[in-house]
C-alpha cells in the first residue's frame, strides 16, 4: 500500500542551531519543543536566516523556498515573529506567501528593513482585498518607520500570539487583514500559549544548601526592575543566582557592590536552556518586567512548570494571569515594599503549605502551557488553515504572478538579460507564489 503523502510545511523561524550556545529567542525555543510533536502529522522543511543544522535537521537558505516551492509546493508557510533584527528575512518573506505567523512581540525595536520600509504595503493590500486594481499606487512611496507590526498582522491571513494581551491589541487595532475568510472572522486572531514541559514530580533540591536561594533572569535595566529587586534583597539572608547577559556582567557587579550583596553569584548567560536547568534549585524567582518593548517570553511558564514561586510585575501583560499561581506587584513607590512582603511570607511556609502551593503552579502550567497540548493545538490550526486558506493562495499566486510578469517586462527589456536574469532568478521574481 501507498504511503499516504503529508501535508508539507514551511517552517521559518530562528534556531538554536546543533554545536552552538542556546539563545533566548523564543522562536527558537517554541521550534525546539514544538517540531517534534508536528513532525507526526506534517513533513517539515526548515528555513533560517543562515543554513546549518536543528536537532540533526537541515535548516535551508530562505532565500530558497520560492525555488523549492516551485518544484514541490508547500501547503502551508509558517512564520515566527519576534523583536530582533534576526527576524527581518521572516517578515520580507512573509509579504511574498503569506500564510501562518505566530507573534512573540507586537512592537519591533528597529526599523524594517529597506524593502519593507519603502513598500507600498497599504494600498497593495487594499487593493488586493477589493478584488481590483482602482486603489492608487503611489510611484514614490514614502517611508513607513513605525515600531508596530501592524503590516505583518495585516498580511498574515491567520495570526497566533504567544500573549493573551498581545492577541487581544491585535484584534482590536488590527481588525482586517489579508482577504478575510468568512469561515476564519473571529478566529483569525488566536491565542497560542507558550509550550512547556511539565514534571509531575517536584525535583528534588540540591542538598547542601545552607540559605534560600533566590534566582533572577533579567537585563540590569530599568524594564527588568532590578534596582527594587535588589534593594528589597539588602534585608535578607539569601543566595541570589543572576542570570544575565554578558555585556551587563560590569553594570551587574556594579549594582551588587552597590547594594551590598555579598553571597551572589552572576551567570553571564542569556540562555532560556540555562534558566530551565537552574530552576529546581531555587527557593524564589524574581522575573518582574515593565516595559513598552520586549518581555520574558516563556520564562514565567518555565518556572511555574517547575514548580517555582515567582513574584512578577502587575501589568497588562501578567493581567490574565491567576492571582493563585504568581504572585504580582505592581511598579512604582509601593514596588520594593510589595517585593519584600512576599519574599519574607514565601520563605517563612512551611514545607507541606509549600508543596501544595509547588502542586498548584505545575497544575497550571500543565493545564494551559503543556508542550503536547500546545503541539496539537497548532497542527489543528495548521490543518484547518490549509484548506481554508486553499482560495486565498491560488488568486495571490496569480495576482503576484501578473506583478511579476510586469516588473520583469517594465526592467528587463532595458537591461542586459545575462546580468539581470539571474538577479531575479535568485531573488525567486520569475518564480509562482
Amino acid at each position: 500500500m501507498e504511503k499516504q503523502r503529508l501535508p508539507r510545511i514551511a517552517w521559518f523561524s530562528r534556531f538554536n542551531q546543533d554545536g552552538k550556545v542556546a539563545t533566548n529567542s523564543a522562536s527558537a525555543y517554541c521550534s525546539e519543543v514544538l517540531l517534534p510533536i508536528v513532525h507526526r502529522a506534517f513533513e517539515v522543511d526548515l528555513f533560517g536566516k543562515d543554513e546549518g543544522h536543528f536537532n540533526d535537521q537541515r535548516i535551508l537558505h530562505y532565500a530558497t523556498a520560492g525555488t523549492r516551492h516551485k518544484d514541490n509546493p508547500y501547503d502551508l508557510f509558517f512564520y515566527q515573529l519576534e523583536d530582533s533584527l534576526e527576524c527581518d528575512f521572516i517578515k520580507i518573506h512573509l509579504g511574498l506567501i503569506p500564510g501562518v505567523t505566530l507573534f512573540h512581540d507586537i512592537a519591533w525595536s528597529t526599523d524594517a528593513p529597506a524593502p519593507i520600509t519603502f513598500s507600498v504595503w497599504r494600498e497593495f493590500l487594499a487593493s488586493f482585498n477589493l478584488g481590483d486594481n482602482s486603489v492608487a499606487i503611489p510611484k514614490y512611496k514614502q517611508p513607513d518607520s513605525g515600531v508596530s507590526p501592524l503590516r505583518e498582522i495585516l498580511l498574515s491571513p491567520i495570526s497566533l500570539y504567544s500573549s493573551p494581551s498581545k492577541c487581544a491589541w491585535s484584534r482590536t487595532y488590527a481588525k482586517t487583514s489579508l482577504a478575510r475568510i468568512p469561515e476564519f472572522i473571529g478566529s483569525d486572531k488566536i491565542y497560542l500559549p507558550y509550550p512547556v514541559t511539565v514534571s509531575r514530580h517536584i525535583n528534588p533540591v540540591p542538598s547542601g544548601k545552607k540559605q534560600p536561594r533566590v534566582g533572577i533572569y533579567g537585563e540590569a535595566t530599568t524594564e527588568s526592575r532590578i534596582e527594587k529587586i535588589l534593594q528589597a534583597l539588602r534585608e535578607f539572608s539569601v543566595e541570589l543566582v543572576w542570570l544575565t547577559p554578558e555585556i551587563y556582567v560590569t553594570k551587574a557587579e556594579r549594582l551588587l557592590a552597590e547594594y551590598g550583596l555579598r553571597n551572589t553569584k552572576i551567570i553571564p548567560e542569556d540562555s532560556l536552556d540555562s534558566w530551565v536547568k537552574m530552576l529546581p534549585s531555587f527557593d524564589v524567582a524574581f522575573l518582574p518586567y515593565h516595559g513598552e518593548k520586549g518581555g520574558l517570553g516563556p520564562k514565567i511558564p518555565m518556572s511555574l512548570a517547575a514548580g517555582v514561586p515567582t513574584i512578577v510585575s502587575d501589568t497588562e501583560e501578567n493581567r490574565y494571569l491567576p492571582e493563585s499561581v504568581v504572585f504580582k506587584v505592581s511598579p512604582g513607590d509601593q514596588e520594593v515594599l510589595g517585593f519584600k512582603e512576599y519574599l519574607h511570607n514565601l520563605l517563612a511556609l512551611a514545607p507541606r503549605d509549600l508543596d501544595i502551593l509547588k502542586a498548584s503552579f505545575r497544575g497550571y502550567a500543565l493545564e494551559n502551557h503543556a508542550a503536547e497540548i500546545i503541539g496539537r493545538e497548532l497542527c489543528a490550526v495548521f490543518t484547518r488553515a490549509i484548506l481554508d486558506l486553499a482560495g486565498l493562495k491560488k488568486r495571490w499566486q496569480e495576482v503576484i504572478s501578473k506583478a511579476r510578469a510586469d516588473v520583469i517586462e517594465n526592467n528587463l527589456q532595458d537591461y542586459d538579460e545575462s546580468l539581470v536574469g539571474p538577479i531575479f532568478d535568485e531573488m525567486g521574481w520569475r518564480h509562482n507564489g
